[in-house]
């Protein structure tokens, strides 16, 4: 999951243009996720808090895609394609956002099922 504070001094609608038309299908070209769900936060719940713009929820096909850069970044073992992809993914990360706010948290997912009856 990743937290998204919305650029000082950028226009909101070009902003969330950015987001849904560049920044996401750039990311999905370069990453191997198999979910990727943008919710737009419209508003802080209190005073003081975070002024987070978007929650991105994302999810990889495995625990190695997210600790091993290779396959993080769709390289394919070859260091300057894993480079380039970077590259381009910092390009389009600070378009979006400021990296100092930037808050992003590994998490995991499990399903419980009841077996029988």
């Amino acid at each position: 999951m990743a937290t998204l504070e919305q650029l000082p001094d950028t226009d909101f609608e070009e902003w969330l243009a950015f987001w849904h038309g560049q920044q996401s299908p750039m990311s999905e070209a370069i990453q191997p996720r198999c979910r990727y769900v943008r919710n737009l936060v419209v508003r802080a719940l209190e005073p003081g808090q975070p002024a987070w713009r978007g929650i991105v929820e994302e999810a990889w096909p495995s625990a190695n895609h997210v600790t091993d850069p290779m396959l993080f970044y769709c390289a394919g073992g070859d260091p300057d394609v894993m480079s380039a992809n970077i590259t381009t993914m910092l390009d389009h990360v600070t378009k979006l956002t400021d990296l100092d706010t930037l808050r992003s948290m590994t998490m995991s997912e499990w399903i419980m099922k009841t077996v029988g009856t």
